[in-house]
């Protein structure tokens, strides 16, 4: 069996494309592990086929936060200094939106000017 689970922040936005009939949209997630110099962060490539992907293209934007589950591979490719390089990709069965933001860019700074003290 074939299950992950993965949790981070969208770090571009999300993007449909047309595969032949279906539709595909395409994200990265990045989750951060370890503290202080031992910090590091992990990119997970995610893919949504069909049309829910396409109409979750609106909410799947840059730092939105996550949690994905789905089944992982691996794919090679070449990188732009011409060596081969490796990543995982999870095609995504179920998604859920953690700590949704606002809408409006400022809208948090307006509830903290709100607030008298």
């Amino acid at each position: 069996m074939n299950s992950c689970t993965f949790c981070g922040r969208l770090g571009r936005d999300s993007e449909v494309k047309e595969v032949g009939d279906n539709k595909l949209l395409s994200f990265t997630l990045a989750s951060d592990t370890g503290y202080g110099q031992n910090k590091s962060t992990i990119w997970m490539d995610c893919s949504i086929w069909g049309e829910r992907g396409a109409k979750l293209a609106d909410y799947l934007k840059k730092g939105t936060s996550a949690t994905v589950i789905g089944s992982i591979s691996e794919r090679e490719y070449q990188n732009k200094e011409g060596q081969t390089v490796k990543a995982l990709q999870m095609r995504v069965n179920e998604i859920d939106f953690n700590n949704p933001k606002p809408s409006g860019g400022d809208a948090g700074q307006a509830m903290d000017d709100e607030i008298p003290f």
